[in-house]
């Protein structure tokens, strides 16, 4: 069973109609039914498209290529968006090794220097098989160690090694304004166990989710 498109409210995608292609963003759909989307434009001004024209949608999402084959089911000119049909199959591939979710749990993350070991906290933003990506106050050096403890839903990490795999700054946020992302070191069979046991009820969440519709 294939899992749900990774639609979402002004995503944008690409649109292939008649040999060209166009930008445009998603403005709704339900599930198994329809997706709205903007009407083409080329330096502004609108393309007509016909009913039953066919198209080709790509889009990335949260590390995952999307393409699938679609035709238009009705164009309203006044609103300025078409509708296309729901796909039946698509084809979707994770460019990631591992599958990622967002998340929002906190962390602890220890150092030394020299012979003192420093305590810091942090958001765990992601998760995947492989580590998370974090946001925090205080800058981590890339490719340095750091010890993690947290507490997932599906159990308690503790004192698990991880690598600085890469370190940027968000100039729009305050509290926690550096984001890092860690990757574990031979983290353990009980730690593989509850990583495993988290992505896995959140990936059977996913797929449970009811057809919806919105605008």
């Amino acid at each position: 069973m294939l899992e749900p498109l990774p639609l979402e409210n002004g995503r944008k995608i690409i649109a292939h109609i008649r040999g060209e292609s166009y930008d445009v963003c998603v403005r709704g759909w339900a599930e198994h039914q329809f997706i709205l989307i903007d009407m083409p434009r080329v330096s502004g001004e609108l393309v007509r498209v016909a009913p039953q024209t066919g198209c080709t949608v790509n889009f990335m999402r949260d590390g995952k290529m999307v393409s699938f084959k679609s035709s238009v089911i009705f164009c309203f000119n006044q609103a300025l968006v078409m509708l296309i049909e729901y796909p039946k199959r698509y084809d979707m591939f994770n460019l990631r090794k591992s599958i990622r979710f967002k998340t929002n749990f906190q962390m602890n993350y220890s150092y030394k220097v020299l012979d003192t070991t420093i305590v810091e906290r942090a958001t765990i933003r992601d998760t995947s098989m492989g580590g998370f990506l974090i946001t925090h106050v205080k800058p981590l050096t890339k490719k340095s160690i750091v010890s993690v403890e947290t507490t997932l839903p599906s159990g308690t990490i503790e004192g698990v090694s991880a690598r600085v795999c890469s370190v940027r700054k968000n100039p729009k946020e305050v509290a926690e304004p550096f984001v890092t992302g860690l990757q574990l070191i031979d983290p353990g069979s009980e730690v593989i166990h509850v990583m495993k046991n988290f992505l896995d009820t959140r990936l059977r969440s996913e797929r449970r989710e009811k057809a919806r519709i919105s605008f």
